[in-house]
């Protein structure tokens, strides 16, 4: 965003020294977020509405390549388990290292859980095969199970599809089905403190609340809480409030995805042969098992929503051309991963703030788990990662501003910004110019830290300037906050441009002919912006002195009375100015000459003479000589005896000299006197004429 300020004193004073620069200082500013979006973050994050902060500490804990990390679940030693896909593995991350846990034959494992006993649960498809601790726990009528989760009397719910089915599995593995949906899948589970579960489908964006068990195996009737304008309910989380967030992965507006997940669905592995883990008969290879997150781009706009235990339902969240595709409650906010561009958010479901914690990390953030001790667990797409997000705030990391062009070499005034700083926390700021688009070796060094707001950069004047924030910390729960990034420029005065001059004689119009009247148009632009004043001149063609018609005008269009000039061959320059944005002695000025054109304000002339004929014959002859001095001949008429006018032709037919004659026979004349009345029309709209009188005897 560019606008117009004024910069401190001494900034000001110094910018206004060079004659050769504009007096109007501007500003780069970056206080908006999708401003500070185009910049690079490195180890800080994005707080709406248009801030950075430090980001959390991160490190990577798995890195599976190729893989999609569906699923996370902890344990209570902390250790992290990720369902991963296309290869049907389980890999575990204990005392900051990782392995293979399990290894199956299926093509995805979409969910896990540790339940009461300390086990693993996990699941995917295309078998229907839950499995707890690398062994076949139970077969359920279902290709696929999307997600796992125990309640508090140690049962296992399985979210499943393509049947739109939830079990409940007991510790016997005897399944139970709790919700038959008319929608083909059951994608995500959550539970609140009361025992209630809640489910999301996938096709008509449904939320299902299943009350908790009552008797042994069976349960109360489920019943559907929310009907989602978006066609797909991904994820969804609770708070300790009991307040139920869910949110929608729906990827072209009007239609529900082409698959559950939102997923396009691949070529899957075949089953492999009997065995405790492998495929039952019920799977298929053919079925339309969504192997790898979805390539196509998304166009949908999709929402986070919060459910109150009251029942009452509001949008908290909205983001267009992006999916969301896991939830989690931890720290008490809300965190939110997307796709098809990874971004990490932490949602302030009271205020609305939303801070961006990881833009575009990777194609997809699938799954995320909070930790034992405040941190946080993410699972992600293509790379197959797991990333570990620590309560604490990194140590140090910077921002990077998109690059700034003053469109003209440019003086730089003062760098300010504000923000808050906590003590033991700091913010530096450097500048870096140069005069090509893209930083490169030609570009100034970066300059010194500054520590303080206001300071003068001390970057080289140039075309094009960037700025550089690095913010540290020596608190781990404390981040300096920045916003408002400002920016003074002085750019290079540029002169302006003169770009048309339009005159416009009285026979070009095509009404509203004024003889001797010249109008005049014109347009300029000045490249600062700065007002403009425009001189016009003219001059006799061959001359070599200007003579002013106006001066100091503000207005783009003249009109010229000619009738004090003789006739002939004119110009007219116009001149502008930006003098009045600029001192004198940095004024610049244009001009623009417009073509030739002449000025003919003298009547033409008619000669009339008669050869009358005898009154037995009634016919007479008229011989007329028009003459124009400044211009052509444009027409003629005559009148016999103040009778209507009739228009007649030259000899030649044609009307295009100085000079024409024309001969007018008359017939049916009576005996007596006649008058003929010539007029002349010139190319300049004068009128003149002439007039015989003579007798048929």
């Amino acid at each position: 965003m560019k606008k117009t300020v004024i910069a401190s004193s001494a900034a000001a004073c110094l910018l206004l020294a060079a004659v050769a620069y504009a007096v109007s200082t501007s500003t780069f500013e970056v206080s908006a977020a999708d401003a500070i979006r185009k910049g690079r973050l490195e180890g800080v994050a994005l707080k709406e509405p248009a801030s950075v902060e430090l980001a959390r500490e991160k490190k990577e804990v798995l890195k599976a390549e190729g893989e999609v990390v569906w699923s996370l679940a902890l344990d209570a030693a902390g250790s992290v388990y990720a369902g991963t896909s296309p290869r049907g593995k389980v890999y575990v991350v204990r005392d900051g290292k990782s392995s293979v846990a399990f290894d199956t034959d299926e093509s995805a494992i979409f969910a896990t859980a540790v339940g009461p006993d300390g086990k693993l649960y996990y699941a995917g498809g295309p078998s229907g095969n839950v499995f707890r601790d690398g062994k076949r726990f139970v077969k359920l009528g279902a290709s696929y199970v999307w997600a796992l989760m125990f309640d508090a009397g140690g049962g296992l719910y399985a979210a499943t599809g393509p049947d739109g089915k939830v079990f409940r599995i007991d510790a016997a593995g005897t399944a139970v089905e709790v919700l038959d949906s008319p929608d083909p899948h059951i994608l995500c589970l959550a539970r609140d403190s009361k025992g209630n579960i809640y489910a999301g489908s996938s096709k008509s964006g449904l939320v299902y609340l299943i009350p908790p068990v009552v008797a042994q195996a069976s349960a109360a009737k489920p019943r559907i809480v929310y009907d989602a304008a978006e066609s797909e309910i991904r994820a969804i989380a609770v708070d300790e409030k009991d307040n139920v967030y869910f949110g929608t992965s729906d990827v072209a507006p009007g239609r529900p995805s082409r698959t559950s997940l939102g997923m396009r669905g691949p070529v899957m592995a075949p089953p492999a042969e009997a065995g405790p883990s492998a495929a039952g008969p019920g799977a298929s290879a053919a079925s339309p098992m969504p192997a790898a997150a979805i390539r196509d781009e998304v166009s949908a706009t999709n929402a986070i929503y919060r459910l109150a235990p009251d029942g009452s339902v509001v949008q908290i969240f909205a983001v267009r051309g992006k999916m969301i595709l896991s939830l989690a409650w931890a720290n008490g906010a809300l965190y939110a991963g997307t796709g098809n561009r990874g971004d990490l958010l932490r949602i302030d479901p009271e205020t609305g703030e939303v801070t961006t914690i990881e833009p575009d990390l990777e194609k997809q953030i699938v799954s995320l788990v909070p930790g034992r001790a405040g941190e946080l667990y993410m699972g992600t797409g293509d790379q197959g990662r797991v990333w570990r997000y620590a309560r604490e705030f990194a140590k140090e990391g910077q921002y990077t501003s998109d690059v700034f062009d003053a469109k003209f070499p440019a003086r730089f005034g003062v760098l300010t910004w504000t923000g808050v700083i906590p003590p033991g926390t700091t913010v530096e700021a450097q500048t870096q110019s140069g005069n090509v688009a893209d930083p490169d070796a030609s570009w100034s060094e970066w300059s010194a830290p500054a520590a303080v707001s206001g300071l003068p950069v001390a970057s080289p004047t140039a075309r094009y300037i960037r700025y550089r924030l690095k913010l540290k910390t020596a608190v781990p729960a404390a981040s300096p906050v920045v916003d408002d990034v400002r920016i003074a420029f002085l750019p290079s005065n540029q002169p302006p441009k003169v770009k048309a001059v339009k005159v416009t004689l009285p026979q070009d119009k095509l009404k509203d002919r004024v003889p001797g009247q010249v109008d005049v148009a014109w347009q300029a632009e000045d490249p600062n912006g700065d007002r403009m004043q425009y001189t016009l001149e003219f001059r006799l063609r061959g001359d070599t002195a200007w003579r002013t018609l106006v001066e100091k005008a503000d207005k783009t269009s003249y009109t010229w009375k000619t009738d004090a000039v003789p006739d002939g061959s004119y110009e007219l320059r116009v001149t502008a100015s930006d003098s009045p944005d600029n001192p004198k002695e940095s004024a610049l000025a244009n001009s623009r000459v417009s073509e030739a054109f002449v000025v003919d304000n003298t009547r033409p002339i008619a000669a009339v003479t008669v050869r009358p004929g005898d009154a037995k014959s009634g016919k007479a002859s008229v011989d007329v000589v028009m003459t124009d001095v400044g211009g052509t001949i444009k027409c003629a008429e005559y009148s016999l005896d103040s009778g209507d006018w009739q228009p007649f032709l030259p000899d030649d037919r044609v009307y295009d000299s100085p000079k024409e004659t024309a001969t007018i026979p008359l017939e049916g004349l009576k005996d007596g006197e006649h008058t003929v009345t010539i007029r002349v029309t010139d190319s300049g709209e004068n009128v003149g004429a002439g007039s015989r009188t003579f007798a048929v005897k």
